[in-house]
Order: C-alpha cells, then structure tokens, then sequence
C-alpha cells in the first residue's frame, strides 16, 4: 500500500522553516523504518527529503512518530519513496523538511473534503455493537450530539450521532443503516447542515403500545422516519391498528431517539373508532415514548384508530 493523504492527521502534521539535518546513521536501504538524525524536526509529522541535490539519490519520505534521535515512518511501503526512489543513504547525508509536493497534495485533498461536507476523522474506528462505535480517548471535544458521520463497512453507511462519551460514538442510521461487526475504514463527520451524500431523513421501526388494560393490535406502521438538527430531532408518524380491551387514555409509539424533557407536544388528526378526530401527542421520557390521546383527554373507543403526529423535540 502506497501513501496517501488519509495516511496523515491534519491535526499533526506541520512545516518548519529552514530545518535542515543531516543522518546521524547511514539508512541501510529501501526497508528502514527508523531514520536516526543529528536533530530532530519540530513537527510531530511531516515530509523529509534525504540527499535533496542528488537527483540519482534524493528521496522524500513520511513520517508519523519521532524517538530520541530518529523519526518513524509509518511503513516501508506507505513512509519510504513517497517521492523519489526509496534506497540506502550514507551517514552525513543531507535532511532537509522542505516544500514536498505531498505536502500540498494533501491540503488540497482536505480542502476538496471540508467542500463536501465531510472532515476526515483522522482516527482509528472500531464496532463496538450495532449502535456503537468506539473512538480514540477525547471525543467530546470532537464531536456533538446530531452531527453526521460516514463509515465504509464494504458499502458507505451514513449515522447521526446521538450521544457522545470519552471513547464512545453512539449513532443511529434507523433501519436504513446499523454497525456492523466489522473493521470500519474511512472515517468521516460533518456538523455541515446537508453534507454530500448524507441522506438526511432515516427509516425506523416503532414498538406501539397501549397503556391500561386497553389493546393495540392488528397494528400497521404506514409511515415512521425522522432527522436530526443539531439536538433538535423531528418525527414524522403514521400508525393503524385496533383498540380493544378496557378502553384506556394512551397509545405510545417508541422514539427513534431519546428524548430530553416530558411533555414536548403536537396537535394532531387522529381517526376513533370510524371518525375523524383532534388528538395530541407528547414525548415521554419514563418509556422514551411519543404518547398519543385524543384531544380531551378521554379514553379512546374501541374499533379503528389512525394515529398521525408530526413533532419536534430535543435529544437527550
């Protein structure tokens, strides 16, 4: 594998005028990974070029780690010849950090990504379960509940986040899109409002519910999708069913995200038992819940009921 710009962290990698050096120890040959110099760059990553004025010689290589008196590259194959052929060098060669090409390459590259939206996360991911992904140490000063993020598990998969710990991501794609067990390559996020590619609006799948001893059945979801504004998440809804049992005040439909507060609400058109109705729906917090009754807070009849609800409500 060849370098690439991914391979470089923006937070790192840096320039330093005028630094030059020379090897402290001659570089045996193509397959040296640590490069001893008689002073070290200040950089914690960067481009060095060994032997700049010797065309047959001169050789650019990546770095991404320094020791007492050497700096690392990542690999042979992605640290060594990134410009230039990748070979030995005498002690006493010339180092020099200057203006590599690749230098450039990958502020251009990064600059074309911030145009789309999306900013590499320059970090290492893993699966942690199907709505979880874990980080590196820090991600609360990275990250915010409702930004966007992009993985690569063998397809692109898109997520919001919807809680955010030291070394945790918790995310949800709905029923469109979950973690899998799997290694996550190309990391990205966005705090954009409509980065390239990114959905917006996810699928999910309510648990519908009675409270009392009143039934809910022969249920049908006919429309259950949401998206999220920052904390601010909105929810579209459309559910059928059946009331019977004891007739009762509440029917509930769990939330694609958790919510904040008790009792953000909507007015909404709601079908009892044959006939069209006004009806209101709250969030909950106690089962993370949107509650919906009808509008003087009677109990539902039993027959035919058609829930329709439209609400915005924070994230908690």
């Amino acid at each position: 594998m060849a370098y690439s710009t991914l391979n470089t962290k923006i937070a790192n990698i840096d320039q330093e005028d005028f630094f030059e050096t020379t090897l402290k120890t001659a570089v045996t040959d193509a397959t040296d990974t640590n490069i001893y110099l008689n002073t070290l760059p200040t950089p914690t990553e960067g481009f060095l070029t060994i032997d700049p004025t010797n065309t047959s010689k001169r050789e650019v290589i990546f770095y991404n780690a320094k020791g007492a008196d050497y700096v690392t590259v990542p690999s042979a194959a992605i640290g060594r010849g990134v410009s230039g052929t990748a070979q030995g060098h005498d002690v006493s060669s010339v180092v020099r950090l200057s203006d590599a090409s690749k230098y450039f390459t990958f502020l251009r590259d990064r600059i074309i990504s911030l145009n789309t939206g999306w900013i590499p996360a320059d970090q290492s991911w893993a699966y942690a379960s199907a709505n979880t992904i874990t980080v590196p140490s820090g991600a609360t000063a990275i990250y915010s509940v409702g930004d966007k993020i992009k993985i690569t598990q063998t397809t692109v998969k898109y997520f919001y986040v919807t809680a955010v710990a030291d070394t945790t991501l918790t995310v949800t794609g709905g029923t469109d899109y979950t973690v899998a067990n799997d290694a996550i390559t190309s990391p990205y996020y966005s705090k954009a409002t409509s980065p390239v590619g990114f959905p917006g609006w996810f699928a999910y799948t309510p648990s519908l519910s009675a409270n009392g001893s009143m039934t809910y059945t022969s249920t049908t979801v006919n429309l259950a999708r949401f998206k999220m504004d920052g904390k601010s998440v909105t929810l579209v809804i459309n559910h059928q069913g059946t009331v019977g049992g004891t007739p009762n005040t509440t029917i509930s439909a769990t939330l694609p995200v958790n919510c904040k507060d008790d009792y953000t609400y909507c007015v909404n058109n709601i079908f009892n038992n044959g006939a069209n109705a006004v009806g209101y729906s709250a969030v909950v917090t106690s089962n993370q819940s949107l509650n919906s009754r009808i509008a003087n807070g009677g109990n539902w009849t039993a027959g035919a009921v058609i829930v329709r609800a439209e609400i915005v409500y924070e994230a908690g």
